[in-house]
This record gives C-alpha cells, structure tokens and sequence, in this order.
C-alpha cells in the first residue's frame, strides 16, 4: 500500500496521537530517538513552526513549570534523552561566540542528526526547531510504503 501525503501538516492531521512510528527507526536508529523526534515536530508545529523551548530536566530556572522538561514529557533518564538527541539533534551558535554549528551549516545537512536544531541563549534556557525539509526528504528516501511531499 503506498499513500500519497502532500505535506508534513497532512501526515500529523492523519495520526496526531502517533510518537512512534516504527518506519522511521529505520532511518534514526533508535526507538528513543523517534520518539523524540516526533515530540519535537508536534511542538513544532503547535508553535507555529517557530522555534519553542524546552528544558533537558526540571529545574529552578523562572521560566520552567512543571512538563518543560524533556524528561517529564518523555519519560526518559537524562542519559537517554542525551543518546537520542545526539542521534537527531544538532547544536547550532546562536551568537559568534557561542560553540556550535552556524544555523545555515547545520540546515545543509543531509543525515538524521541535522533533523533537530537547537541552541541555548543568554537566559540558559534551550530552543528547537525541527529541519522540515530534511524530515520531508529522509522520509521521500527511506520508505516505500508511503511518502511525504
């Protein structure tokens, strides 16, 4: 069976409770990592594909509140939050002197850990952004069941 989505919006209007496709494991390598990929797209896309924010665990920072945190969203140890990000995530300079990749660099990326940006700023509080463009291509490349366009 092969469906025809037209677009990202599409495919999360068909299956918008879904955090685990197992497909996609296929391309990222881990059950984790899926899973917090496809967290990452819904919040995403509920921010109006803006970038959102997102804490690694709670914490005494003013602008968390309890389920900020990607451990209490996902249920995951902080060590397995880290080994899933690492497979997705790319941590992009969002000012000349922080570390990290430039915004444009880490956008060029072809492979699964370009999915996922992210960077902290000057309040030490972390924004993501998913790469819609490379979930769009990975997907068109790895599956022959359905496709995204």
């Amino acid at each position: 069976m092969n469906i025809q989505l037209k677009s990202l919006e599409e495919w999360l209007a068909r299956e918008p409770k879904v955090y685990y496709l197992p497909q996609n494991r296929k391309v990222i390598g881990s059950v984790e990592s899926v899973i917090l990929l496809q967290r990452a797209i819904s919040l995403f896309m509920e921010a109006g594909r803006e970038p959102f924010c997102m804490f690694r665990k709670p914490c005494s920072h003013s602008v968390y509140h309890e389920g900020l945190s990607w451990t209490e969203e996902l249920g995951l140890t902080e060590s397995k939050f880290d080994t899933a990000l690492s497979r997705i995530g790319t941590k992009i300079a969002d000012t000349k002197t922080a570390k990290g990749m430039s915004r444009a660099d880490a956008l060029e990326k072809t492979d699964p850990t370009g999915l996922v940006l992210y960077w902290t700023d000057t309040d030490r509080v972390t924004w993501y952004m998913v790469n819609i463009a490379l979930v769009n291509a990975l997907g068109i490349s790895a599956y022959d069941t359905w496709t995204v366009k």
